[in-house]
C-alpha cells in the first residue's frame, strides 16, 4: 500500500474493514491514497471502509468482552488520543491465570476529513456512505464508506 503501484492497472481498488490509517506518519496515509489513484485506470474507483469519527464518538470508552469456546475471553478497550486524531485499541486475552495484551494505534477520520484527503490525492466525485447499501452517512451509521473516482 505504501510503496506498491501498478499504473492504470485496476478499475476498482478496495480498502475494507478499517484497513486504512495505520501508518504513524499521516503523510504516509495520504501516500496510500495517491498510490491507489495512480494504480487506477481513468474512471476507476477507490472504496475505503473505516469506522468514522462521528460514529465512534457514540460508543467509545465502553470495553467489549468476547467469550471464547475454550473458556478464555478477550477484552477490547478503545482509547481516544491526541484530541480525537488517533485511536489506540488494546486487546487482552485472558486464559486461566495468564493475560496477554496487544495494542494497535490508528488515525481517526471524520467524513469531511477523509473526503478532503481523497481530494488531496487527486480523486473527484468523492461520496460518503453509511454502509455498503449506499445509505447516507450520519451519526447512526455503522461504517464510513468513502468512494472517489480517478478522472
Amino acid at each position: 500500500m505504501l510503496t506498491y503501484t501498478a499504473p492504470g492497472a485496476f478499475d476498482v481498488v478496495l480498502n475494507l474493514y478499517t484497513s486504512f490509517g495505520y501508518f504513524d506518519d499521516p503523510e504516509d496515509n495520504l501516500r496510500v491514497l495517491r498510490n491507489a489513484w495512480e494504480s487506477l485506470a481513468p474512471g476507476g474507483q477507490l472504496l475505503v471502509d473505516v469506522m468514522g469519527k462521528e460514529v465512534l464518538a457514540g460508543w467509545i470508552g465502553r470495553p467489549q468482552a468476547v467469550d471464547l469456546p475454550d473458556g478464555s475471553y478477550v477484552v477490547q478497550r478503545d482509547t481516544v488520543l491526541d484530541s480525537w486524531r488517533r485511536l489506540r485499541t488494546d486487546w487482552t486475552l485472558v486464559h486461566g491465570d495468564s493475560a496477554r495484551t496487544a495494542s494497535l494505534t490508528s488515525w481517526l477520520y471524520s467524513a469531511d476529513e477523509l473526503q478532503t484527503l481523497f481530494e488531496k490525492a487527486g480523486f473527484t466525485g468523492v461520496d460518503c456512505f453509511g454502509g455498503f447499501d449506499g445509505a447516507g452517512y450520519d451519526h447512526r451509521s455503522q461504517r464510513l464508506i468513502v468512494r472517489g473516482r480517478r478522472p
